[in-house]
């Protein structure tokens, strides 16, 4: 019998060792989310539930090292617009440096306009920006 218990006690140390190094690796990454739920935009009360998607979008990306969504709207025709702001972890002989992406989109998904770290600004970015104005940060996502 008392064979038998220090076989099992042994076995439960193996595990818990084992366990303990598969959920301690240096691949675990907290995230961080910020979400406003408590807005109407683009025709619907809490966009990022009621607009698929963004709601999609917001699914898939929750764990992503950092994005940030906005609703702007344009100050002469109050149309609203979605714009996506990422950036990647710097990853050495990668990039020189973390990537930087902002995105606008229209309501339905279409999207109008990206600029990126690496890319050259594309026509219309200024103006877009001198016509809309920021209203709210809706949703956040960043890596601890």
């Amino acid at each position: 019998m008392k064979i038998m218990k220090t076989k099992i006690l042994k076995l439960a140390v193996i595990l818990l060792v084992l366990t303990g190094s598969f959920s301690c690796g240096k691949d675990d990454v907290e995230y961080e989310i910020y979400e406003k739920h408590d807005i109407s935009a683009c025709g619907v009360i809490d966009p990022l539930k009621n607009i698929e998607w963004l709601a999609q979008f917001c699914d898939e990306h929750d764990n992503d090292y950092f994005i940030e969504i906005f609703l702007y709207k344009n100050k002469i025709t109050d149309e609203n617009h979605i714009v996506i702001e990422t950036a990647t972890k710097f990853k050495e002989g990668m990039s020189p440096s973390p990537i930087y992406t902002t995105s606008v989109y229209s309501c339905d998904g279409e999207k109008l306009l990206f600029n990126g770290t690496e890319s050259p600004i594309p026509v219309g970015w200024e103006e877009f920006f001198e016509e809309n104005e920021l209203i709210i940060r809706i949703w956040a996502v960043k890596a601890k």
